[in-house]
């Protein structure tokens, strides 16, 4: 029965080890055996245009004609080698291309006309050249049309379980060219035109039907279509709006693809008809993770979350799952956010027998705190839990002091009770010679974990910075999404604003890296590049959604960008470190600093001035307090002096 099973799958075998070869063989391989093939072809091209002229007159077919034939077909393949013939990809030849071959074959046909006379090839015929002539060319012509097609059914062949099918709404040009372009995409397979155009149902057009939009139903029961690529960007706005609420009904997604002009220019191309990636809003490559240090970290251990819930804390949450911590302890002020992240995560335990907790609480309250190190024994916390939305801690700065200052010295002290053996803060740029309530708690927080890595012995302290997080919650991303899809216009508060930008996956890597190699005391960062400009990534995001931008260059574009002004606190550009140095680590994108601070006597005084008037309920005297203490350090990094005179303001 194995011999039979074999027999049967022998031309599948073979088809799979030629698909490999043309595919994935090197061009140094490949090539010679095309020029032998080719010279194959030509040598019985020869042999047939001799045959046809010697029937007609009764000529002998010699040994000496048949060399003079393959020399024939030696010289034209050294004249397409000569042409450059040979490094044009014969998957992507074009009808235009083809003509190129007919003049190094006519070149050669010549030379070989005389080479025949030189050599005094008597008797023979020299029509025969003329025939070779024309039937090199015809024949090669058909025989490289023929490895084409080939070729790109073994392509299909090859993607036809990775390619998704789709239907193209638009049978007109844009159509047409959208089809030529995913035929050498490779990511998507067109299984139909849909089209409102009456004139056109029924017809076939680049050998696919033309369906009416009532169809796409029983198009998406047939051919269990993804999705529907929207390809009339020639229409109005207005009649596009309504088509697309039209397409809305049926359980698909559609996607609008941009206007010719715009792929030719290259401002966009085939592969923005995909779903918007945040990804591809990033300047730069995504930072590669080193999943050894991260593994190094989390593998076996008893993990802690707090704000395990939020944007980023819910992707830490399930990287470090990914990672397999021996328990991993969610804690989180909302109950709703609890709820979602610890149903996904249970979701996907299945075997894996990582034990989930969920604590629903405060980071403020230390007996709970006390109560969760106590019974879990935690070894590592990351602690993600802090009000970080600028605006509305600029308008609650006692809440915002409260969570990310007081929040985060509960948490150091219960966690140095409770023997955690690492703890790694999240901070930000904004953290930065912070000139907003929310950069300067952030400030303090890290300074509070700075002053606790001195006096620890047994825990180890560590902070991770970094910029903006694209997709989190209260991005920019979302809610320029947002203002697109209503239309516009994006809010940008300044035309020179620039912000360092990750996805909240390098986010949550760079936390778990620094986890595998801190020391103690250091901040964190990553080369994130160069920084954007936000009005270049509103411009880009209007681009990238299928649209054009309103502005005076182009008044009569889809979506406008209006420019409302800083906000308070927010400042033109951000920075990632304050000092001047910046050491490498284990990872060539992660760099440590060790940036100074105030002492522990000063900062302990400093806090406990700020419960003080944040119990009497001051704002002005907290954001005094909170600028004397963020703001203690010069542009090199260094402490002001007379720290002395900063003590006595601070108890003024």
């Amino acid at each position: 029965m194995q011999d039979i099973a074999d027999v049967k799958s022998t031309p599948q075998f073979l088809q799979t080890r030629l698909s490999q070869f043309l595919f994935d063989a090197s061009w140094k391989i490949k090539t010679p055996v095309i020029i032998m093939a080719d010279w194959i072809v030509f040598a019985l091209v020869s042999q047939l245009a001799f045959l046809v002229r010697a029937i007609d007159s009764g000529l002998d077919f010699t040994p000496r004609n048949m060399l003079l034939g393959l020399l024939g077909a030696s010289i034209s393949v050294v004249a397409l080698i000569a042409s450059g013939c040979y490094r044009l990809v014969t998957r992507y030849i074009s009808y235009e291309t083809v003509g190129r071959f007919s003049i190094p074959l006519s070149i050669a046909a010549l030379i070989y006309a005389a080479a025949v006379v030189l050599i005094g090839a008597y008797g023979f015929p020299r029509s025969a050249i003329l025939i070779y002539w024309i039937l090199s060319i015809m024949l090669f012509i058909a025989w490289r049309v023929a490895v084409q097609k080939i070729l790109w059914i073994l392509a299909g062949s090859r993607l036809q379980g990775e390619r998704r099918p789709v239907a193209i709404f638009g049978a007109g040009a844009h159509g047409i060219q959208l089809l030529r372009a995913l035929k050498t995409s490779g990511l998507y397979r067109v299984v139909a035109f849909v089209d409102s155009d009456t004139s056109l149902h029924k017809r076939e057009i680049a050998g696919h039907r033309v369906f009416p939009p009532d169809q796409i139903d029983s198009l998406i029961q047939r051919h269990q279509l993804a999705e529907i690529l929207f390809a009339k960007p020639e229409i109005s706005r207005a009649d596009r709006g309504e088509l697309l609420r039209y397409l809305e009904r049926y359980d698909i997604a559609v996607k609008t693809i941009p206007g010719l002009s715009e792929l030719a220019s290259g401002e966009v191309s085939i592969a923005d008809i995909r779903a918007l990636r945040i990804d591809q809003l990033l300047s730069r490559d995504m930072v590669p993770p080193h999943v050894d240090i991260m593994a190094g970290a989390i593998d076996g251990r008893i993990v802690m979350v707090t704000g395990a819930g939020g944007s980023i804390g819910a992707e830490l949450v399930r990287q470090i799952f990914a990672l397999k911590p021996a328990r991993l302890v969610l804690f989180e002020m909302s109950e709703f956010n609890l709820f979602q992240i610890e149903r996904e995560i249970r979701s996907q335990n299945g075997d894996c027998n990582i034990e989930i907790v969920a604590v629903l609480g405060n980071i403020r309250d230390a007996p709970l705190l006390a109560r969760v190190f106590g019974d879990n024994k935690v070894d590592v916390v990351f602690h993600a839990a802090a009000y970080k939305h600028v605006p509305l801690v600029e308008a609650n700065v006692e809440q915002g002091l409260r969570n990310n200052v007081f929040g985060t010295q509960a948490l150091v002290e219960a966690a140095e009770a409770g023997g955690v053996k690492l703890f790694v803060l999240i901070s930000t740029d904004k953290a930065v010679r912070p000139t907003s309530v929310m950069g300067q708690t952030k400030r303090i927080a890290e300074m509070l974990l700075q002053s606790q890595a001195g006096q620890s012995s047994r825990t180890v302290y560590t902070m991770v910075r970094f910029g903006n997080v694209l997709g989190s919650s209260g991005s920019v991303v979302p809610l320029f999404m947002e203002q697109i899809q209503r239309g516009g216009p994006l809010t940008v508060t300044h035309p020179d604003v620039t912000r360092f930008f990750m996805t909240i996956t390098e986010a949550a890597q760079l936390v778990i890296h620094a986890a595998g190699i801190a020391s103690g005391g250091e901040v964190f960062i990553l080369d994130m590049g160069e920084p954007v400009k936000i009005d270049t990534l509103a411009r880009t995001m209007i681009r990238l959604s299928g649209f054009e931008v309103r502005d005076a260059a182009n008044p009569g574009g889809d979506i406008g960008i209006v420019h409302t002004g800083l906000r308070a606190g927010e400042k033109l550009f951000e920075e990632l470190v304050i000092g001047t140095d910046a050491s490498p680590t284990a990872h060539p994108r992660i760099m440590r600093c060790v940036e100074q601070f105030l002492p522990r006597p000063e900062l302990l005084a400093a806090l406990a001035r700020l419960r003080q008037v944040a119990d009497r309920n001051d704002p002005a005297g907290i954001r005094r307090i909170l600028t004397e203490v963020a703001g203690l350090f010069e542009e090199n990094g260094n402490p002001k002096p007379l720290l002395d005179a900063v003590q006595r303001r601070l108890q003024a």
